[in-house]
């Protein structure tokens, strides 16, 4: 076993041990869109996860576009703070921590942090 397939496996057996799920019910393989918001939103529901966490953890490489899907078109209400995390390459970085929140989505959250003055 090479040293990525071992680094995999260590990935897959958190995923599973977090979430309690088996992965034949949801591959972290499987990068179908709603298999990658499924496996978020079920760690979201256990504790909040950073952007290098969701890409590392999950095979979710993109997932601020997947917690906007499950805001906005399931109607989670998922807060984003800005923090500092360390990259695998050992180097800080400003990264989103996406919280699940109870009740529904309206609109109103804010980011949280100080990103108010990003452009689009």
């Amino acid at each position: 076993m090479n040293k990525e397939d071992n680094s995999k496996t260590k990935n897959l057996a958190t995923l599973e041990g977090k979430l309690g799920f088996e992965n034949k019910s949801n591959n972290i393989d499987d990068t179908a869109l709603p298999s990658q918001r499924q496996r978020l939103l079920d760690w979201l529901r256990k504790e909040p996860i950073t952007t290098l966490q969701a890409r590392r953890l999950l095979n979710i490489l993109s997932p601020a576009p997947r917690v906007h899907e499950l805001r906005h078109k399931d109607g989670h209400n998922i807060v984003t703070n800005k923090i500092e995390d360390i990259t695998s390459e050992g180097k800080p970085h400003r990264v989103g921590q996406y919280v699940l929140l109870s009740g529904k989505f309206d609109g109103s959250n804010k980011l949280k942090g100080d990103i108010e003055n990003v452009k689009s």
